[in-house]
């Protein structure tokens, strides 16, 4: 029988009346329910009807399984109106959802799931002959609704903003400059990649 790691004596499955499980085929003392499982061990059950146990013992062998490597995808992302959580980009092997960092709060069908601007979505893998991963966060941000193809794939978050913005586009930023209502330019960052982070946190705030 395949386990994850913390399993105990008492995930051990086995159909019968009373039953208990041993460390060893000739053992007299019952395993207690909370004993961890060790990987490569074998487990001995017994089951009691009438009063009378069994002499005859069923032999599990127990595999504790790796857990699985955190799923591939950047923790932000920015998505369009109308999109779904699955259509955030993630890689990795069936994929789980949650709308919580615990994974207590499955999303039953990430098809249908529409996304919200500045929230965090969650996601394991659970590859084949492994066990669930940690969870991966990824906050969304919805993009800029404009039509100008200089702006088409930009996003830009926290909004509002307080000590830092952090800016991405689909193709590399040359520079970032901040302008006043006055159009007086306030900050300016030289970049040279598709993403980029200015400190705001000295600008006064605006209406």
């Amino acid at each position: 029988q395949n386990f994850c790691e913390d399993a105990r004596v008492s995930d051990l499955q086995a159909t019968g009346s009373d039953i208990q499980w041993y460390d060893s085929n000739s053992s007299n003392t019952p395993l207690p329910m909370a004993t961890p499982l060790v990987d490569g061990e074998t487990y001995y059950a017994t089951q009691t009807v009438d009063a009378c146990e069994s002499t005859s013992r069923l032999a599990v062998t127990v595999v504790v399984l790796d857990q699985a490597p955190m799923p591939a995808g950047n923790r932000n992302q920015s998505f369009r109106a109308g999109d779904m959580v699955s259509d955030l980009v993630v890689t990795g092997s069936n994929l789980a959802w949650y709308s919580d960092a615990f994974g207590l709060n499955p999303i039953a069908d990430p098809t249908t799931e529409a996304l919200v601007d500045q929230t965090t979505y969650y996601v394991s893998q659970t590859p084949t002959d492994e066990c669930e991963s940690e969870l991966l966060g990824i906050t969304v941000h919805s993009e800029l609704s404009t039509t100008n193809p200089v702006l088409e794939g930009l996003s830009y978050y926290p909004n509002p903003m307080v000590d830092i913005i952090q800016v991405t586009h689909t193709s590399p930023i040359e520079s970032l400059t901040i302008y006043n209502l006055l159009g007086e330019e306030i900050a300016s960052k030289k970049v040279g990649a598709n993403e980029a982070r200015l400190d705001v946190g000295n600008l006064a705030s605006g209406p």
